[in-house]
């Protein structure tokens, strides 16, 4: 299994295609009282910051992150959803249906393809590979500036590149 430390900093090699640079955020105070001050989870500040600061985690409420815990597989694809450019809000990832709206949007961009099972479920490094191998391969998720609607696909019907084409310089 996989513990939101270590998938803080999987999701942020994900949206950059490297992990350098993730102590950028490690200086700043944390939101999280559970990270500030945790020795046990110093190497992951930077990233877990990070990911805050760009609404791809939220944590597990009263400011905590429990990172230590292990990530299920609709936390773990939250993530991987905002990371391939959803939004947190418009798509309800927040609130009492968040897990559902997460997997039916996973399920729509095509993040569980090849896995049928339980999203509350501990995620596991097989698994999470899998979602990013996806992920990468996934065209992303864009808002239209005049509908508000997102898509994979431009105005005109046009499928927009990958993440791995946007994060890592991937060619198709």
């Amino acid at each position: 299994n996989i513990t939101r430390a270590e998938f803080a900093k999987m999701a942020y090699t994900l949206k950059y295609g490297s992990d350098a640079n993730g102590d950028l955020f490690a200086a700043q105070k944390s939101t999280f009282t559970d990270v500030e001050g945790n020795a046990n989870v110093a190497w992951a500040k930077g990233y877990i910051n990070y990911c805050a600061n760009q609404k791809i985690v939220s944590g597990v409420g009263n400011n905590k992150f429990n990172p230590q815990g292990n990530i299920t597989v609709a936390e773990a694809t939250k993530m991987i959803l905002v990371i391939l450019g959803c939004d947190p809000a418009k798509e309800g990832f927040t609130g009492a249906n968040w897990a559902a709206n997460v997997t039916a949007k996973a399920i729509d961009l095509g993040i569980f393809k090849g896995w049928t099972g339980d999203p509350t479920a501990l995620a596991t490094r097989e698994l999470v590979a899998k979602f990013m191998r996806n992920a990468v391969f996934s065209p992303v998720y864009e808002y239209s500036a005049i509908t508000g609607t997102g898509s994979q696909y431009n105005f005109e019907g046009v499928e927009n590149i990958t993440l791995g084409e946007k994060t890592m310089g991937l060619k198709s």
